[in-house]
């Protein structure tokens, strides 16, 4: 996996200069477990067809995503988010699911990684 098609190194250099780089390892370790989360998430509101909170979901981790440099999934998210406002077809909203579970481990594992140059 090459980190920079998964994190954009210079959106979490920004954010780092914001928050402050000792910050950064927190800030990641709760942007993973709301990844991990999503994925649970994700499942339940699709099953039970709450088509509203897979909407709310989406959008919330498309933006904490797209904040980390975390593009790849933060797409994801929005073709989530899209398909849910514009009535598509269920099945294409779950392919977007089944996208997001395949990008959650890799955006984790990079963010992980990329997170490693901010501890002390």
């Amino acid at each position: 996996m090459e980190l920079g098609a998964v994190i954009n190194q210079k959106t979490l250099d920004a954010l780092a200069r914001e928050v402050g780089s000792s910050t950064i390892p927190v800030l990641v370790k709760s942007l993973c477990d709301e990844i991990k989360s999503g994925i649970r998430n994700f499942n339940t509101y699709f099953t039970n067809e709450d088509w509203r909170a897979l909407e709310v979901e989406a959008h919330a981790l498309k933006s904490a995503t797209l904040s980390f440099g975390a593009e790849k999934i933060s797409d994801t998210c929005r073709s989530i988010e899209y398909s849910i406002k514009e009535n598509r077809p269920q099945d294409v909203t779950e392919q977007f699911i089944v996208d997001y579970r395949n990008c959650a481990d890799e955006t984790i594992t990079a963010l992980e990684v990329s997170s490693r140059k901010y501890q002390a």
